[in-house]
């Protein structure tokens, strides 16, 4: 019999590709970037029932001043 913690926890990484595009033009005061995930995505890899997102990591390296 498989023993299975009460909580269980994982990770998912989801993000942009590094490319060209996503260079800050210089003297830029503000640079927008979204990403979004289809609902095709999301049928095919989460679990019917849904998952709880309990924390995140927003990060710009050296470019950012602002994440939000």
């Amino acid at each position: 019999m498989l023993n299975c913690r009460e909580h269980e926890a994982g990770e998912i990484m989801v993000g942009h590709d590094v490319s060209p595009a996503l260079t800050v033009p210089p003297d830029t005061t503000n640079f927008i970037t979204a990403g979004h995930c289809s609902s095709d995505c999301t049928a095919k890899h989460f679990p019917r029932e849904g998952i709880k997102v309990f924390n995140s990591l927003l990060h710009s390296h050296l470019a950012g001043s602002v994440v939000v």
